[in-house]
């Protein structure tokens, strides 16, 4: 039994190990809508990824999206606003990232966390 069982773990780690990443992929979408394609990503790649642009105002091509699999991963975004990337690490993560609503993740958090403060403020917990 206890072989067995050694056996069966063994094979759940492989498994997972041999599992690839599974991300939604789309090149230069106008809408989220056009990035809805899964794709198995080739087993160098940690990363989903988001990329929105922005084109100027006045500029005919608007907000693009781009959404793939990478092997290496940097969250980034420019003051402006014309670019972000995020990045995440689980299957099927990036469908609809902070990149695409225009909210930063760590902003929810916070927003998050002074609305319970003030409950319990308020509340007198």
């Amino acid at each position: 039994m206890k072989s067995f069982l050694t056996v069966l773990l063994a094979t759940v780690l492989y498994v997972e190990q041999a599992h690839a990443l599974l991300c939604y992929t789309c090149n230069a979408q106008p809408s989220n809508d056009g990035c809805l394609v899964a794709d198995d990503c080739p087993d160098n790649a940690k990363y989903c990824s988001t990329t929105v642009s922005m084109s100027p105002p006045g500029s005919p091509s608007g907000i693009r999206i781009t959404k793939m699999c990478m092997r290496m991963c940097q969250e980034t975004f420019q003051s402006h606003g014309n670019v972000s990337t995020t990045c995440c690490q689980t299957d099927y993560c990036n469908y609809n990232s902070a990149a695409t609503s225009g909210i930063s993740s760590a902003v929810l958090v916070a927003a998050f966390l002074a609305s319970s403060l003030h409950l319990v403020s308020w509340t007198g917990l």
